[in-house]
C-alpha cells in the first residue's frame, strides 16, 4: 500500500444512505485517485465465515464519482505517512482484514471488515458511528507493508 503514502486524503464517499459503520464498499479520496474497499466474506468449516478486506486504486479527476458512491464528505485533510495491515489469525487460517494509516500528527484511520460479514467498517476522528470490526482488534497483529 505504498500508493497511500503521502498522499492527502480529503473526502470519503459511501453509497446512498449508508454509514461507515456498516457498508458494502467505501472510498477514501485524494486530489485525484480513489480508493476502494470492499469485504469478501468465505465460509470455511461448517458456519465459520472468515472475511479479508479488497483493496483497489483509481485515478479519478477532482469531482469525479466512483460508479456505486453517491454520498461525499469532505474531511480535514489527512496526510498518510505509514500503513500496517491487520491480521487475524485462527487455526489453519489468515486473513488480511483491514489497515490502519497513520496521519503525521496522532490521528489514524482504521478499515477493517465488519459486522455482518462482507461489510467494511471505518473508524477516526471524521467518521460517525460505531466501529464494530469483524475481528477484535485485541486478537489481530499489525504488520508493515
Amino acid at each position: 500500500m505504498d500508493l497511500l503514502v503521502a498522499k492527502e486524503i480529503t473526502a470519503y464517499a459511501t453509497p446512498t444512505g449508508q454509514l461507515v459503520d456498516c457498508v458494502w464498499y467505501f472510498d477514501l479520496l485524494t486530489s485525484c485517485a480513489a480508493f476502494s474497499f470492499a469485504a469478501s466474506s468465505t465460509q470455511l468449516d461448517g458456519w465459520v465465515v472468515y472475511g479479508a478486506l479488497i483493496i483497489s486504486y483509481s485515478e479519478i479527476a477532482v469531482n469525479q464519482r466512483s460508479p456505486f458512491m453517491h454520498d461525499r464528505s469532505v474531511v480535514p485533510s489527512f496526510r498518510v505517512e505509514k500503513v500496517k495491515k491487520i491480521i487475524y489469525e485462527e487455526d489453519e487460517v489468515l486473513a488480511e482484514c483491514g489497515l490502519i494509516l497513520f496521519g503525521n500528527d496522532s490521528r489514524s484511520i482504521t478499515v477493517a471488515c465488519g459486522i455482518p460479514s462482507g461489510s467494511v467498517n471505518a473508524e477516526g476522528e471524521m467518521f460517525e458511528g460505531n466501529f464494530k470490526p469483524l475481528y477484535p482488534l485485541a486478537l489481530c497483529t499489525f504488520h508493515d507493508f
